[in-house]
Order: structure tokens, then sequence, then C-alpha cells
């Protein structure tokens, strides 16, 4: 075959153009720091680098949660060391006023401290993060879990679950704890009730009823377990026409104590079956307000409880049974209280370590996994001095006059 004199120049100007192109290119690999320009250079190498790179992108995404975990738990924790200083600060009070020496006058400055106490412990169940989530809210924790009412007692609104964060492939950590796992299921001294106003009460009459107290506790256990319902009847019930109220127990509609269409009172106590509650406001014929019988009472009931008890009991030889059997419910209700609060605050702290441990666990897979050199962008063995703590690397053929990573930023 016959090799013209132009095939020879063309044969040479190929050669010449594609050394222009491996040149071109090698100039492009270095001005880019990366051996791979396309996917098509390499298919293989290619989809292990963009799964290595998937691989440490979740990994700092994990330490971010990891750092929104620490930070939520680190203020819960704080907040229920808080409370639990707060109610040992409240037995000391109640021991206080149990001294003989004490009138009525000297308690009712002991309720006033302890009225202080409570909203205190109010605003530490309603704490926020940085994140504007309520610690104690449970799972929605966009609202205030604890309200109060217009009589000083306390509802949760918040719910029993809680806020996980992923801080691993398959490990979540709760951020958020219920509210009434930690201040409301509490164990009561004896069996109690809880008062709560019915949601189909008319609210222009801004009606509420107190947290309530068992006055008369061998009365009550004789009621226990059953719970009572006071119905706010028409005024014509009464004769002349009045505000007026019926007590019927819940189960069957019962009378009782024959408390049945009995004239208001807004400054007395409503009392039966051992129970003292009181209604304040413009209560409306058709409004009901529930009072349970329990065996669990919530540490701001308690606490709403004791300085109600301190500043309205007098002076009179009857009326000291009746404080000594308060102070003694009042003790051991915040020991209980106490105890459910550190129960809180110890699953917390074992969080905090699953957290720890796990941030350790990254920073361990990080030391191993590859990782792409600051300077030529090549995918390398990430080897640093035990004490480093920065996440830029440089390979080896960067590396030749330190003895460390020459992007390092620790001080080592």
């Amino acid at each position: 075959m016959r090799i013209s004199t132009s095939q020879t120049f063309a044969k040479g100007i190929e050669g010449l153009q594609n050394a222009a192109r491996e040149i071109a290119r090698t100039q492009e690999q270095i001005s880019s720091g990366r051996k791979l320009l396309s996917p098509a250079d390499d298919p293989v190498a290619a989809a292990r680098i963009l799964r290595l790179s998937q691989d440490s992108a979740l990994r700092d995404q994990y330490r971010k949660n990891i750092d929104s975990v620490k930070s939520s738990l680190g203020l819960s924790e704080a907040a229920l060391n808080q409370s639990v200083e707060l109610l040992q600060r409240v037995q000391e009070l109640t021991l206080q006023a149990g001294s003989g020496s004490n009138t009525r006058s000297d308690r009712q400055l002991i309720a006033v401290e302890i009225k202080q106490r409570l909203g205190e412990l109010v605003a530490i169940a309603n704490t926020r993060s940085a994140s504007g989530e309520y610690l104690f809210g449970g799972a929605a924790s966009s609202a205030p879990p604890f309200a109060a009412t217009a009589a000083a007692n306390y509802a949760y609104r918040g719910d029993q679950g809680q806020r996980e964060l992923q801080i691993g492939a398959s490990l979540k950590v709760a951020t958020t704890d219920s509210g009434y796992d930690t201040f409301v299921d509490v164990p009561s001294a004896g069996p109690t009730v809880a008062t709560r106003a019915d949601s189909g009460n008319d609210p222009a009459g801004n009606a509420a009823i107190s947290a309530g107290r068992v006055t008369d506790a061998a009365k009550f256990a004789t009621f226990y377990p059953a719970s009572a319902v006071i119905t706010f009847e028409p005024l014509a019930g009464v004769t002349p026409p009045a505000v007026n109220y019926t007590v019927r127990r819940v189960a069957d509609g019962r009378i009782v104590a024959g408390l049945q269409h009995v004239p208001y009172n807004g400054d007395a106590f409503i009392e039966f079956a051992g129970v003292a509650v009181q209604i304040t406001g413009n209560a409306k014929p058709g409004d009901r307000f529930v009072v349970e019988s329990t065996g669990k009472q919530p540490v701001l009931t308690t606490l709403a409880r004791l300085e109600e008890g301190l500043r309205t009991i007098g002076d009179a030889a009857g009326d000291q049974a009746d404080l000594q059997r308060l102070l003694a419910e009042s003790l051991t209700n915040l020991e209980a209280g106490v105890g459910t609060i550190i129960a809180t605050r110890s699953a917390i702290g074992a969080r905090l370590n699953t957290a720890d441990s796990t941030a350790s666990l990254h920073d361990d897979v990080e030391l191993l996994a590859p990782g792409r050199c600051q300077v030529c962008a090549m995918w390398i063995s990430r080897k640093r001095p035990a004490a480093c703590r920065s996440s830029r690397w440089c390979c080896r053929r960067h590396n030749k006059v330190s003895s460390r990573p020459r992007a390092c930023r620790c001080s080592r």
C-alpha cells in the first residue's frame, strides 16, 4: 500500500493534536486538583468517590445533630437540677411552718415565698431550648406545656411523646421529655383529688376551679375512688333566682351529701366527702367542674395546695390537726416529686452518654475513612495526630516538611 506525503503529514498533525489534548487535560487536572474530571474517566472510581462523599456528608450532619442533642439535653439537665434545689427549699419552708410558735400571720408569710417558688417552678417546667422548643412539652413542643388558670390551678397541655434527632445510621435520641412524666405523674402520699373545668364551659364567665385538697381523710376514704362533678343549674332552681350548683357522682349521677341547688358564694369553699374546692370567676348555668379521685398529685399541685393551706388555715384548736396533716402530706409529696424529677434527670444523663459515645464513634470512623487532600484533591487515608481535631487533611505527597497534615489548624 502506498503512503502519500499528505497522509504522513496528517498522521503527524493528529499526534500533535493528541499530545496537545493530553497536555490540556493534565493542566486541567493540576489546576482543578482532581484526577477524575468526569465520571466517564473512571466510572468505578467515580461511584466510590460519590459514596464516600455521601458518607462524609452524613457524618457531618450526625455531628450537627449530636451538638443539638447535647445542647438541649444539657439545658434540660440544668433545669431539673434547679427544680430539685427549689423543692428542697420548699421542704425547708414546710418544716419551718410546722413550728408550734408560728401564728397564722407567720404561716402566711411563708406562703408568700412558696407562691413565688411555685411561679419559678412553672417557669422551669416551661423552659425552651435554643431552637425555641419547649423541653418538657413532649412531642408537642411548640406551645407552653403548663398553664395556670384563674384559680391557681395548673393544666398540662403537652403530650407524653418525645421529639427525636437521628445521630447515627440506625440511632435516634430524644431531645425533649414529657412534662407529664416529670412533673404530673407523681405518686401521692394518699388518695387525693385532681380538679379540672369542663371544656364546654361558657368562656364568658371565665370560671375556674382551684386545685382543692382533702380536708377529712376518713370521709374521703368512703368516697374514694369515685369522682364528682359540680354542675351549675338554671337560676330558677332556687328562690329567689340565683346562681346555684349541684354535686353529683360521675358514675351514676347520684347527689353527693345532699348538695342540690345550693346557692353559690364565690368566696366560700364547696365541701363534700372530705374534699374542699373553690370556684372563682362568674360561673354560668351549665358550667361543669370535675373533681376526680386519684392516687397521683402533680408537683405544681402540691405547692399550690401547700400555699393555700398555709394562707387559709387558722389558729383554732381544730385547725392544728388540719395543718399537721397538710404539712405531713406535703413533705411526702415533695419527696416523691424530687424522686420523679431525679428519675427523668438520670434518663437524660444516659442519653447524653449515648450522644458522647456516638460522637467518638464518628470520629474514629473519620480517622479510617478516606478523605480528599486539600491540595491535590486526591482521596487518601485520614491519619492525624491523636490531639488534632481538625477535619482538613493533606496527602503524603504534599506533607513532606511537616510531621502532621499541613492544613491542620490545631495547636499541637
